[in-house]
């Protein structure tokens, strides 16, 4: 077994910016690329419903494009009243380009994306973060985790979990740490076997 110590990543840090977004169109293509990750039949009938509901219910959007417009990354979110009656940032949905072209370069807009969230939450002066993952989706509910989520024990929703952050706890652990580090020296891993 050959263990290389650092792997490089060829694709350059990226610079896109993630704003915020009002426009009928950018929500649509914003579900297109969320349903597309899902893999969902009726990809632009679904998109549509879902931007209807967003919009009608007052989610913000904050995306990332390339520099034709084609969305890379982003999410929606809605603020509301938790248990406790404070300020709560729900992500209604959080997706990320996987076309073939565009797969590379939206993974490494996550961490920045992650950040986006905090900072929009801290401006929203929320209390905690919510959002739900369906089941069977387990490596994306141990990505959640990793980023200081926690299961909702005391939600009871067939075939969903629940989970939650304390604003002052997401991202505040080794693991993101690790990962802005690696990120910052431009490398996939540190150590690789092969």
């Amino acid at each position: 077994m050959n263990i290389q110590r650092l792997t490089y990543n060829p694709i350059i840090k990226n610079q896109q910016p993630i704003k915020s977004s009002l426009s009928v169109k950018k929500f649509f293509n914003f579900f297109q690329v969320y349903r597309k990750g899902r893999k969902d039949r009726f990809l632009n009938l679904i998109a549509i419903v879902d931007t209807c509901s967003s919009m009608s219910n007052g989610c913000g959007l904050r995306i990332a494009e390339d520099s034709k417009g084609n969305i890379l990354a982003g999410y929606t979110y809605k603020i509301r009243k938790n248990r406790l009656e404070e300020r709560s940032m729900y992500i209604d949905g959080l997706a990320r380009n996987l076309s073939d072209d565009k797969k590379e370069i939206s993974k490494n807009l996550m961490t920045k994306i992650y950040e986006d969230i905090k900072k929009t939450a801290i401006k929203k002066k929320v209390k905690e973060i919510t959002l739900f993952v369906y089941a069977g989706e387990n490596g994306l509910k141990r990505n959640y985790q990793r980023l200081g989520f926690k299961e909702d024990h005391r939600c009871n929703i067939e075939k969903v979990y629940l989970m939650r952050v304390r604003l002052e706890d997401f991202l505040n652990n080794a693991y993101f740490k690790c990962r802005k580090f690696k990120e910052l020296i431009n490398i996939k891993s540190f150590i690789q076997k092969h």
